[in-house]
């Protein structure tokens, strides 16, 4: 086979590109520190890390959604002691009106505070979280649940309406676990163990306590009773899936390291490894060039 001088300076160049290809591959995956950064560069390996990276999404989901839970559910239990702070001291006035020595003033008087904790329950059944959303509206988030008020000559009259439904807003907080992050206020205050809302009970208090309506207040002492262990009872199961949403979420963290530390075997450069392939890469590109630079120069008529 006749060699040309021709071929020999292609094969010179080739030898070069192909060098600093490898010297250019190998600075890019030192900068981004990543070993694959083709599919090319290793299958395999590549195909795994989507699949694990698409593992790893799914968890950070689910752990945004776990916080957004935990989020809703803590501020649901705390406005839920609010209201059954109201409705406990509502009680401890309607105990304190059934004292058969008091005057009527003095019942006149109790009245008058029990109508304004009456609307301190009614702005708490009302309260909204960070997005405007109504929290016990049920799936209608944009309505406000109650409203009306005391009617101040009749107050059996108590005008207060439910404009929401009975939908609990559930989250997904794990691949087969839903949870409720919400309670629809007719659960919570208009079905309290008895025959009325407690916003009722708290009306007609009122009209015995003015004087407007017949009844003794040991009948509201107990309703009241009632409609505040009602209100408990709700505090407790929204604590048990607050509790539920933090072993899940431990889980989650669990299964969110392990991803990531799988992507990383999969993904990440060794560091020392690749410096060292560099250097050599970069000592046979510098040979590569002084050998061209002497073939180059060259005729075949030298050796004739």
């Amino acid at each position: 086979m006749r060699v040309s001088s021709s071929m020999m300076f292609d094969a010179a160049v080739t030898g070069i590109n192909q060098q600093m290809s490898s010297l250019v591959h190998l600075q890019e995956q030192i900068s981004a520190n990543k070993r694959i950064l083709t599919p090319s560069d290793d299958p395999v390996a590549a195909a795994r890390a989507i699949e694990v990276q698409q593992s790893l999404d799914t968890s950070n989901q689910f752990s945004t959604n776990q916080k957004s839970a935990t989020s809703a559910l803590d501020q649901e239990d705390s406005v839920l002691g609010s209201a059954s702070d109201i409705i406990g001291q509502i009680r401890d006035l309607a105990i304190q009106a059934g004292d058969p020595g008091l005057s009527a003033t003095t019942r006149h008087s109790i009245a008058t505070s029990i109508r304004s904790l009456f609307d301190n329950l009614k702005g708490v059944a009302n309260s909204t979280d960070g997005a405007g959303n109504y929290l016990f509206s049920g799936f209608q988030g944009k309505t406000a649940p109650f409203s009306g008020n005391i009617d101040t000559m009749n107050p059996s009259n108590a005008d207060i309406t439910y404009s929401g439904d009975d939908g609990q807003r559930v989250m997904q907080i794990a691949p087969s676990r839903y949870i409720a992050v919400s309670d629809s206020g007719s659960d919570v205050f208009m079905r309290t163990g008895n025959s009325e809302s407690v916003f009722k009970t708290i009306a007609t208090l009122v009209g015995v306590l003015e004087g407007s309506l017949a009844g003794n207040v040991s009948t509201a002492v107990t309703q009241l009773t009632q409609a505040n262990s009602h209100v408990v009872d709700v505090r407790a199961s929204v604590g048990s899936r607050g509790n539920e949403v933090t072993t899940t979420s431990s889980m989650t963290n669990d299964l969110t390291l392990q991803y990531t530390t799988q992507l990383s075997s999969l993904q990440d450069l060794d560091m020392v490894k690749a410096l060292t392939q560099q250097t050599q890469v970069q000592t046979n590109l510098t040979a590569a060039e002084k050998s061209f630079a002497t073939v180059s120069q060259l005729s075949l008529f030298t050796y004739l």
